[in-house]
C-alpha cells in the first residue's frame, strides 16, 4: 500500500493508536523471550520448527 492511500485511510490519531498498540506488543514479546536460548531447528514436512530452552526458576514460574 502506498503512502497516499494510507493517509486517506488513517488519520493521525488512528495511526498513533496503532503504533502504541504495536509498541506494547513488541515489549511483551521481548519480555517473554528474554531468557530463551536458541537450540536449533529441524525441517519436517516443509516447515521449520525452532527449538528454544529456558532454565526454570522461581521468578519465571511465578510470572506465568
Amino acid at each position: 500500500m502506498d503512502k497516499d492511500r494510507l493517509v486517506q485511510l488513517f488519520n493521525a490519531e488512528k495511526l498513533a493508536e496503532i503504533i502504541v498498540r504495536k509498541d506494547k506488543e513488541i515489549e511483551r514479546f521481548k519480555e517473554r523471550d528474554k531468557d530463551l536460548e536458541y537450540v536449533g531447528k529441524v525441517f519436517i514436512n516443509g516447515k521449520y520448527y525452532l527449538f528454544y530452552i529456558r532454565e526454570e526458576n522461581e521468578d519465571w514460574i511465578s510470572k506465568t
